[in-house]
């Protein structure tokens, strides 16, 4: 019986050849409305990526998650390597949805995209201005609790863009700074290549180099048919 190593070696090759897709399920600051520059271009991420964009100004994580689920599903790619990640919740938040119902909207999310075989990614929010961005205290307290639930990944989702954890972006004062935030709420242009681009792109690479689970294994039934023969003895 001769050694099938051209099987292995070509069906590794057909999986590998589907590249890299991004999906956004974020609000206005997924989106270029406000920066000018979409936010999601320009990843350090080492290699091409499709990006399907999601992103629109004013949505909840709430729309995201249930009415636009089938959507952020659909962007799915068969033979790539398929990241969702989760950036809305802000809105949510400014309506005084409390902490926990919005990030039971990220864990239903992350859930369905991982079912589906995507890997995740949840962002933490980051902060706004009191005086522009209509964001009250209330606002704030549910914004800290929501991004204490996100760190705590009971969602498990694969990792977690915490750009609300960064010296500059996330300190109180960040939105009233307009080199960083164009309107106390909509990070620049300038700001979000500097400071979240690379974040992202941590957060991205990282939930890519995770052990899949049983349900996203990237390894398909033939392949494990033919790695189970290469490894039966010759006789």
């Amino acid at each position: 019986m001769a050694h099938p190593t051209a099987s292995i070696s070509t069906e590794l090759t057909l999986m590998a050849d589907g590249g890299l897709n991004l999906v956004i399920a974020g609000d206005s600051n997924g989106t270029d409305d406000y920066s000018g520059k979409d936010p999601w271009i320009g990843l350090n991420l080492g290699q091409p990526y499709e990006l399907d964009n999601n992103s629109v100004s004013g949505i909840t994580l709430d729309t995201q998650a249930n009415a636009n689920l089938s959507a952020n599903l659909a962007d799915y790619k068969v033979g790539a390597d398929n990241v969702l990640i989760v950036q809305a919740g802000a809105n949510d938040l400014r309506a005084d949805l409390p902490a926990a119902s919005v990030y039971a909207d990220a864990m239903k999310l992350v859930a369905e995209a991982e079912a589906k075989g995507f890997d995740t990614v949840i962002a933490t929010e980051l902060p706004k201005s009191p005086t522009k961005g209509n964001w009250d205290a209330s606002d704030e307290v549910e914004r800290i609790a929501y991004n204490k639930l996100v760190r705590g990944n009971k969602a498990g989702t694969d990792a977690v863009a915490d750009v609300a954890a960064d010296p500059v972006m996330g300190a109180a004062s960040a939105p009233d700074n307009e080199t960083l935030y164009v309107d106390g709420v909509h990070v620049s242009a300038s700001a979000n290549t500097q400071y979240l681009q690379p974040i992202y792109s941590n957060a991205i690479l990282k939930a890519l180099n995770a052990a899949p689970t049983p349900s996203r294994s990237r390894v398909s039934p033939s392949l494990r048919r033919t790695l189970a023969r290469a490894r039966t003895p010759l006789q």
